[in-house]
């Protein structure tokens, strides 16, 4: 049997050409190429060169067929990927039966819990259904050390999604995966009348988490401007620099909450007793906000501090007080105090129209909100030791 095997040599100027047609239907001419031909050994199972000379035989390195060759590249390649994706979204993916979420899709929540908090903002507890939620001890640890997040839920007869922001729970809710968010039912607002109108036991779809800022490694001072809901990343904020971050000495954080209607602030003891309605006696922490707020309060007495604007009272946020906070410290430090200015942190968050006052509208750019310029009070205030946010 006899096999043919290209070798390569140079061609003298005046060596002929062919054409040979190529599938852009376009001509390429190439050089012909000289070929051996190889006589294949049945003895030795090895390819030999025939010589004229002396009959002796040289051997040749064996000859790889095309298809092997291509199915060698396929697959260095496709290891390759495999291996870049690993590790870009680190063990978590390894890990999938422990994910609740598993992005683009959503992913199938319980309302175990609602929690009226006034005439037009509630509290949901959703539950995820997955049954590998008791494997993972804290499923959204990663994310509450790192900053703010949100996650999306689904719409499913428009076929839209909103973003809400998680609020801090307690340990044994971290076990099941819990996601307590608060909603505000909007005049025309597709999602919060959705969510409005679900009963305890309904299912909501979601989909994330999304990171929204990445706190510093180093804080040293937070003014956080909330209005209505914003007070949920707020609370994100100071939960992930108190409680889930051991940096000595804790950083000073100031809120201020902003609302419309006192009802939207109201502590336990003002308002009318109403127990949350539950899924099966379910027993969960209350939501209520200004509950959390006190407790922080007890906690960090010397570095966490809220106070409250009500429109209806007649009390307001303006460039006066926003300036008091920003030259004030509540603590005195004794060790050297960092001076770059992403350890002094400004956030302002809430209705578009609170922010565009506080610090300027967002603005598009590439298909994406992003913070556009800084104007507003705080623009007007010309800070130059302060990093601001809008969320």
């Amino acid at each position: 049997m006899y096999v043919t095997r290209i070798v390569r040599r140079q061609y003298p100027r005046t060596s002929r050409f062919t054409a040979i047609s190529c599938t852009a239907t376009s001509l390429i001419k190439l050089p012909v190429p000289y070929t051996q031909t190889l006589r294949y050994s049945t003895r030795s199972q090895e390819r030999t060169k025939e010589q004229s000379q002396g009959g002796e035989t040289t051997k040749l390195p064996p000859v790889q067929k095309t298809g092997q060759l291509k199915r060698n590249a396929f697959v260095f390649v496709f290891c390759a990927v495999l291996g870049a994706a690993a590790a870009k979204l680190g063990p978590e993916w390894l890990n999938s039966d422990q994910r609740i979420f598993n992005p683009p899709r959503f992913t199938p929540f319980t309302i175990v819990s609602r929690e009226d908090i006034s005439s037009t903002s509630f509290i949901l507890t959703l539950q995820p259904e997955s049954p590998n939620v008791a494997n993972t001890p804290d499923p959204f640890k990663d994310q509450w050390q790192k900053g703010t997040w949100s996650v999306e839920v689904k719409q499913p007869q428009l076929q839209i999604s909103r973003a809400y922001t998680p609020l801090p729970t307690v340990e044994q809710a971290n076990t099941l995966g819990i996601i307590r968010v608060l909603v505000r039912k909007e005049y025309k607002g597709e999602v919060s009348s959705y969510l409005h109108q679900l009963p305890v036991g309904g299912r909501v779809e979601l989909r994330g988490p999304n990171t929204e800022f990445v706190l510093p490694d180093e804080v040293t001072d937070v003014i956080f401007l909330a209005g209505g809901t914003g007070i949920a990343p707020a609370l994100q904020v100071a939960h992930s620099l108190l409680d889930r971050r051991s940096h000595q000495p804790p950083p000073n954080i100031r809120i201020v909450w902003a609302n419309r209607r006192r009802e939207d602030c109201k502590s336990p003891a003002e308002q009318i007793h109403q127990s949350p309605t539950t899924l099966n006696d379910v027993k969960l922490e209350s939501g209520n906000i200004v509950s959390r707020i006190d407790e922080l309060k007890r906690k960090f007495p010397d570095n966490f501090n809220v106070e409250y604007y009500v429109d209806e009272e007649g009390t307001y946020l303006d460039q006066k007080r926003i300036s008091q906070m920003t030259k004030s410290r509540p603590s005195i430090r004794m060790e050297p105090v960092a001076t770059r200015i992403d350890t002094r942190l400004i956030f302002v968050c809430g209705p578009e129209g609170f922010i565009n006052f506080l610090a300027g509208p967002k603005k598009w750019e590439g298909g994406k909100e992003a913070q556009g310029q800084l104007g507003g009070i705080i623009g007007r205030m010309g800070l130059r030791d302060w990093k601001v946010w809008k969320l």
